[in-house]
């Protein structure tokens, strides 16, 4: 069968710094054409986030850049969501850049399309392309991904243009699909796929697929040489999952739902590192995975295996605070790590402690004191707004950030969200906080404290902590010597993100061509290294 894999384009720009966010290829679609792939099927990816959303004045995808800039922006009009749930967005403008857009890739020749989805705003994109593929041509569409995994239950009106969703790893369900629509299989023996039938929503029983068994990533038909970046010294960044599962058990986060820890083997790892290496002449990795260091005596068996092997490869990877001391990170040094990624969240230990982070500032602290001093460098996460934080948890926050410059390289702050299938969400009473009412998206919830402050206030001082510790980090963070004369920088980034804050600003700006989303490539090239310095340094 012939089967056209999406990774859809996104509705929401990483504006100003996050450009290079764009220049990876698709990990979870490259497992699944090499599956597909092994079992005689011709599959033909499209990265459509790489050619619609990554902003290359040197590349013309489309014929009016500026409207697909202006039309991006429309869409994330939130009173336009119930519209493209139900697809019945009847914009002119609109479906003529999704017309515009399918006009640049070929599905006539296709059996089946499959879109991979990470993100609710490629969620949305991919609902728009969906309906318009199905007016044009009567071909079977399947939802997978992440998003589709965690909460595709939330929107049951897309199944009147989406066929069928997938949950969990697809390769197999993927596979068992294709055989009943060539009439070898009935319906039921597909693992792990939900369908509309008679009017009623069926999900077929849940498989579990070891991540032993998982395949090389294939990225062949993608234009790999778009993937490289200054930032990677030209190189390719290429993904891949070693481990699978979490140990943390964070009240907000939806990662405790796959529980099962897993590990894959050395010999495997190491032998499809090289494969990529010399398959994509690159070296650089980004480890997918949901943390690394899960297993102390794994992580130290893996750097072993690395070095024993000689690999010579460069990786980033997330970790938690624990299972690192210096041993293992003069090890994880020696075999290759570069980048650690660390979700400190805050620098307040009531916060950490509500959040049941297992770990207090003065070890976070300890930790990426030790990470720098071996020459590794260190990104951290923050997470303002969380229920019951209070400007004296800010002020800690940005006392931690202070006091630790030194040892941290790279700083990306989120807002809080309720999210469905959290812990605070299936147990909000524990948490002292009441659901007030689903946002847009549906998988946010609004929420007021019970003891504290309404959603209204909570919003407003979501939005003041994430701009105090944002204007900390530009104006009073540690600059590379090399950089330290240009303080224009973080002037022009702050009054852009000021900017781009206000939606009908940005949708004025645009029409009337004063302002290009395309804003990094107008700045001079001996300013680039330095929004590579900030990458992350910026809210979302």
């Amino acid at each position: 069968m012939n089967i056209k894999l999406i990774f859809p384009p996104t509705v929401g720009y990483m504006y100003g710094l996050g450009f290079a966010s764009y220049n990876i290829p698709p990990y979870g679609m490259g497992i699944l054409s090499a599956f597909l792939r092994r079992h005689f099927h011709f599959v033909e990816q499209e990265d459509l986030l790489l050619n619609v959303n990554y902003c290359n004045e040197d590349r013309h995808y489309f014929k009016k850049r500026k409207r697909t800039e202006f039309n991006i922006v429309k869409l994330k009009n939130v009173e336009l969501y119930p519209l493209i749930y139900k697809g019945e967005i009847k914009d002119k403008e609109i479906i003529s850049f999704i017309d515009e857009i399918l006009d640049s890739i070929s599905v006539d020749r296709f059996n089946l399309t499959g879109f991979s989805i990470f993100t609710f705003d490629q969620f949305l994109f991919a609902l728009l392309l969906s309906k318009r593929l199905k007016q044009r041509i009567d071909i079977p569409i399947v939802f997978g991904g992440a998003f589709i995994t965690l909460y595709g239950q939330l929107y049951p009106e897309i199944f009147n243009f989406v066929d069928y969703t997938i949950i969990g790893d697809g390769g197999i369900p993927l596979l068992r699909l294709i055989d009943y629509l060539n009439n070898k299989i009935s319906i039921f023996e597909v693992p792990n796929l939900i369908y509309k039938k008679n009017g009623k929503l069926i999900a077929n029983p849940k498989e579990y697929y070891p991540l032993e068994d998982m395949p090389v990533p294939e990225f062949d038909g993608l234009p790999m040489e778009l993937y490289r970046g200054f930032e990677t010294g030209n190189n390719i960044l290429l993904p891949y999952q070693i481990t699978s599962g979490c140990s943390n058990k964070c009240s907000f986060c939806t990662y405790y739902i796959n529980d099962k820890l897993e590990f894959k083997s050395y010999n495997k790892v190491v032998t499809e590192i090289r494969q990529m290496k010399e398959r994509y002449n690159s070296n650089i990795f980004y480890f997918c995975d949901n943390l690394i260091n899960n297993s102390y005596d794994y992580l130290e068996g893996l750097c072993d295996s690395f070095i024993e092997n000689k690999l010579d490869i460069c990786w980033s990877v997330y970790v938690k605070f624990g299972n690192l001391d210096s041993h293992i990170l003069k090890k994880m040094k020696e075999a290759g790590c570069q980048w650690l990624k660390f979700g400190i969240e805050s620098g307040s230990n009531n916060v950490l402690n509500r959040m049941h982070k297992g770990f207090t500032s003065e070890q976070a602290a300890e930790t990426l004191k030790c990470s720098h001093e071996v020459r590794i460098k260190n990104q951290i996460f923050l997470l303002v707004g969380y229920p019951y934080e209070t400007d004296q948890d800010i002020n800690r926050t940005i006392l931690f950030i202070e006091n630790n410059k030194e040892y941290i390289s790279k700083i990306l702050i989120y807002k809080f969200q309720l999210e469905e299938q959290s812990l605070l969400c299936a147990m909000p009473n524990s948490y002292e906080i009441t659901k007030t009412f689903p946002r847009p998206c549906r998988f946010v919830l609004s929420f007021d404290e019970l003891k504290g402050l309404k959603w209204n206030k909570k919003f407003k001082q979501q939005e003041y902590s994430a701009r105090k510790i944002l204007k900390t980090v530009l104006f009073n963070g540690k600059v590379h010597r090399k950089y330290k004369n240009l303080f224009i920088f973080p002037i022009i980034y702050c009054l852009y993100t000021i900017i781009l804050s206000n939606e009908k600003i940005k949708v004025f700006l645009i029409r009337n061509k004063i302002l290009n989303n395309c804003f990094v490539h107008l700045i001079p090239q001996k300013f680039k290294n330095v929004l590579a310095y900030f990458q992350g340094c910026f809210i979302k």
